[in-house]
């Protein structure tokens, strides 16, 4: 007989979202119970997370039980590891209850903390700065990347189709492993990837070696070519990068946000030196940036953490 206190998080869980299982069926109603009186206490933990605004438990409780009867609508799938699922998905909700109390008490920001700007020379004929908010989320749509998309574009296409060919190993089996590890590194960024156990610790293995790769050839070719890193300095003090990111180091997304604000600024700053002239990667300057900006996309797309 299934009762809330002999089900474990993981069965009551599962029944919760097998829709083979009826919601009016008595199997379901007692596994509903169970998953409340289990979740419950592991929302109350979360919300304590969230010192700057007041998140009931109940409130967690709900909106994930609701977003689990979505998936009823999916095909079943068994979820590993349900108590990591349940602790990312109460995260979730609260940042997202957090950003929007944020956004109410300071329309300036979703952050709740004013974004300061960098205001690129005017590059447009309607006199629209490139990129006027530097810092702000990807969703917040700008004409800027009507601009920027194409040089992105160019970015990746370097990265993913040829870069990662450059990476040298110190033996065939080594070059095997890598390349077949790389050709995931788009779907990983795209969401369409999310290994676990040992396929996780191996994809990241070789995501980590890219990123040496990058950082290493990056610091050589800026140490190379001095203008090119007084042309990010300078640029950089310009716009006070420096005191933009300090100004979100108390915001809970403040490590992905500075990833984001890097690789805008380095993007940036590519297309400041190259905008009057064609990208000639025999140029060391145009070369060191490219590469600089190159490694922030790399970064920002794939230096996150299992989801």
């Amino acid at each position: 007989m299934f009762t809330p206190s002999n089900l474990s998080l993981t069965e009551a869980f599962h029944i919760y979202i097998d829709s083979k299982i009826s919601e009016h069926s008595k199997q379901f109603r007692l596994a509903a119970n169970a998953l409340w009186e289990i979740l419950t206490p592991i929302a109350s933990i979360t919300r304590h997370e969230f010192n700057n605004i007041f998140i009931e438990p109940g409130t967690l409780t709900s909106t994930l039980m609701i977003r689990l009867l979505n998936k009823r609508k999916e095909p079943f799938a068994e979820v590993k590891g349900v108590k990591s699922y349940v602790k990312t998905a109460f995260k979730n909700i609260a940042t997202d209850i957090w950003r929007k109390e944020s956004k109410h008490n300071n329309p300036e920001s979703s952050s709740g903390i004013r974004m300061r700007t960098l205001s690129i020379d005017q590059e447009r004929d309607d006199g629209r700065s490139l990129h006027h908010f530097i810092a702000a989320p990807k969703e917040v749509q700008h004409r800027a990347w009507d601009t920027l998309s194409p040089i992105q574009d160019q970015l990746e296409d370097h990265l993913y189709e040829k870069e990662i060919y450059h990476l040298q190993h110190r033996t065939p089996k080594g070059k095997r492993t890598f390349e077949k590890e790389a050709t995931l590194f788009k779907k990983y960024r795209d969401n369409e990837y999310s290994p676990n156990g040992s396929p996780y610790k191996k994809f990241t293995r070789q995501r980590t070696r890219m990123l040496e790769h990058l950082e290493e050839k990056r610091m050589q070719l800026l140490e190379s070519t001095p203008k090119a890193e007084q042309f990010l300095t300078n640029l950089a003090k310009k716009h006070q990068l420096e005191e933009l990111t300090q100004e979100i180091r108390e915001d809970i997304d403040s490590t992905k946000k500075k990833r984001i604000i890097q690789f805008n600024f380095d993007l940036l700053a590519f297309y400041q030196y190259t905008k009057d002239r064609s990208y000639d990667e025999s140029d060391p300057m145009a070369y060191s940036l490219f590469i600089n900006a190159i490694t922030s996309l790399f970064q920002e797309q794939l230096y996150r953490t299992q989801r």
